[in-house]
């Protein structure tokens, strides 16, 4: 049964559309995952920081033995197995705006992973729809190239029957086998090339190696992105740079709150017992041995004003670092925008400039589909060598060739342009 199940396994073949293809790889995606883990890791820490906010309540227990009993002139003091239990609430007043402050950066921390697990979820997509394309692209190849070995092979079946009959020379009917055999290994290539792509989205999208895939999205939809639209606000890697600022404005404001008074309350209740007491005590004029046990508890409540005075100016060192690093942040904010905009601008040029290379090589296969039928025309009556039937053939394909490679680059530059304005989701 179970050499029965990989059998079948091995042999699966599934209809892939885009849409199916990016879920896919986002629900396999371990960097997705471990991006999800991080933003969990996020909201921990924010829970912590709310915590200081709360009472903190702290519970201990003791027990003593000590030996020799402590001598207090007529009596001693029995301390074996005393025992002490209670509790301590501890409420913070006022922390110099560090606990507000601690709790400011968790909220930061939480949308600095929530864009981290946005850039994470765009390279995702975006090699997930490279996979997927580039997949499409070598199957229209391996269509082309069928369709070009059949025109041989129809044209090597009447140049045989020529050939018998004495209307051509041998050597025209060895041109075409020649070109047969080349277009052979062409198909060997392409093949190859196309059982790679396929590996490469079975792995992208989590499925076994030996899955056959049959993409649905085969049509490629020119959109045509005008040069307007180069809004980068969206851009997660932009979000990141602000909020980097921001935590820095907040770094600023914790360390200045070293340098403030800290106030806070405690309240506790402590019980204690199993502590004796015994003597000799003088009873009706004569001496009397005693023994006492004792047991009682204890409330206590605290409070505590710590003023920060002098420590050789290190509060303040602190807050000049941390003012550094602000600084620091707003120069990368203001480097990285320029050069993601550069970026932006040449990726949406990259796209126009696709645009015009599509429009240029179907304007060119029109063409060569023309001339093609042009001299099958002219050879079939003998007003053309077969050399130039062989070549119009080749520029056939050749033309056909490049508006599929035209087309896929137009997908992977679109991509490349979605991804550099934010808005690869």
């Amino acid at each position: 049964m179970i050499l029965v199940s990989i059998g079948c396994y091995a042999q699966q073949t599934i209809s892939l559309s885009l849409e199916q293809c990016k879920k896919m790889a986002l629900q396999q995606s371990e960097d997705m995952k471990i991006a999800g883990n991080a933003s969990i890791q996020a909201q921990y820490d924010k829970d912590i920081a709310f915590s200081n906010y709360l009472p903190n309540i702290e519970g201990s227990a003791m027990g003593i033995y000590m030996a020799p009993d402590i001598d207090l002139g007529s009596s001693s003091l029995v301390i074996k197995g005393m025992y002490t239990a209670g509790f301590t609430v501890q409420q913070p007043i006022y922390a110099g705006s560090k606990i507000r402050t601690a709790n400011k950066l968790a909220e930061i921390g939480l949308k600095s992973n929530a864009e981290q697990e946005r850039i994470t979820k765009a390279e995702v997509i975006a090699d997930a729809e490279n996979s997927y394309w580039s997949f499409i692209a070598v199957l229209n190849k391996i269509k082309l190239v069928k369709a070009y070995e059949s025109q041989l092979d129809t044209l090597q079946q009447q140049m045989k029957v020529s050939q018998e009959s004495g209307m051509i020379t041998e050597n025209d009917y060895l041109q075409v086998a020649a070109k047969l055999s080349e277009i052979k290994y062409q198909m060997l290539k392409v093949k190859n090339g196309a059982n790679l792509l396929r590996l490469s989205l079975c792995y992208v999208t989590g499925l076994s190696p030996e899955t056959e895939i049959i993409p649905t999205d085969t049509i490629i939809d020119i959109n045509g992105i005008h040069s307007s639209d180069l809004d980068l606000s969206n851009r997660p890697e932009i979000k990141l740079l602000n909020i980097g600022v921001e935590a820095g404005e907040h770094q600023i404001k914790m360390a200045k709150a070293d340098n403030l008074p800290q106030l806070g309350v405690a309240a506790g209740y402590t019980w204690y017992g199993n502590i004796k007491t015994e003597g000799i005590t003088e009873y009706e004029g004569e001496q009397v041995p005693y023994s006492e046990k004792i047991n009682g508890a204890i409330f206590n409540a605290i409070a505590s004003l710590s003023v920060p005075i002098f420590h050789w100016g290190e509060g303040q060192k602190h807050v000049q670092k941390a003012q550094i690093d602000l600084e620091n942040a707003k120069y990368q904010k203001e480097k990285n925008t320029r050069l993601m905009t550069l970026e932006a601008t040449n990726a949406l040029n990259s796209l126009n400039e696709s645009i015009a290379l599509i429009d240029a090589a179907e304007f060119a296969m029109k063409q060569a589909n023309e001339n093609l039928r042009v001299m099958k025309s002219k050879y079939e009556v003998q007003l053309a060598p077969l050399s130039d039937l062989l070549a119009a053939q080749a520029q056939w394909q050749e033309s056909n060739s490049n508006v599929i490679e035209a087309k896929t680059q137009y997908k992977i530059y679109e991509i490349n342009y979605l991804k550099a304005v934010g808005r690869l989701d």
